[in-house]
């Protein structure tokens, strides 16, 4: 019986010097991970492959442009300020009309071609404009700045046309050339519009 107790002891004394020498037998187990994040954002199975396609494809974020206020499709290049001193203001509310309108030929009272969607103006101090009629005080080529308008930014425009309900004291203040009655009726009526007259002509 003395003999059994050390022949036990001593095997169990080699398998543990054999675990101690080999080590433990390790299992790793292959787990499938999907990716949780890009660039830190949690993001759907979706979105990821959407992000990595676009980064395959090279495709660039899209760099700041000029602020420009769009109304019913019609640009107002923002007008950050007067170049000359205010000469006149005015306040009320400015209408819009195109030139398909019940009467309307297309040609402004100034001998302007309104056809085909001219409705921007050129002028070699203020650039690119819009075109609106006004009071007949005003004398054409005279520069107004639009402020508090439908358009959201300030902007400037030329007096190229007159109009029966237009000018001051009557029920529009000024009307805005839109390239066609269907736009002009999407503008509305812009109230309490204020107008700073900067300059009387050409």
């Amino acid at each position: 019986m003395k003999y059994v107790f050390y022949g036990i002891t001593f095997i169990l004394s080699a398998i543990i010097v054999a675990v101690l020498l080999v080590g433990p037998t390790r299992t790793t187990t292959v787990l499938s991970i999907e990716p949780k994040h890009v660039n830190s954002v949690e993001l759907s199975k979706d979105k990821v492959s959407a992000v990595q396609l676009r980064a395959a494809e090279g495709v660039k974020a899209p760099e700041p442009k000029k602020v420009v206020s769009t109304v019913n499709s019609f640009q107002f290049n923002p007008a950050e300020g007067a170049l000359t001193d205010v000469k006149q203001t005015l306040v009320g509310t400015m209408s819009g009309y195109g030139p398909d309108c019940a009467g309307c030929s297309g040609g402004l009272a100034a001998g302007w071609n309104a056809r085909g969607g001219n409705v921007y103006y050129t002028d070699a101090t203020y650039g690119k404009i819009r075109i609106v009629a006004g009071d007949r005080s005003l004398p054409f080529g005279t520069i107004i700045r639009v402020v508090n308008s439908n358009a959201g930014v300030p902007f400037y425009a030329i007096v190229l046309d007159r109009g029966g309900a237009i000018g001051i004291g009557k029920r529009y203040m000024f009307d805005l050339l839109f390239a066609s009655e269907a736009d002009a009726m999407k503008w509305g009526l812009s109230k309490n519009t204020t107008f700073e007259i900067v300059r009387y002509g050409y």
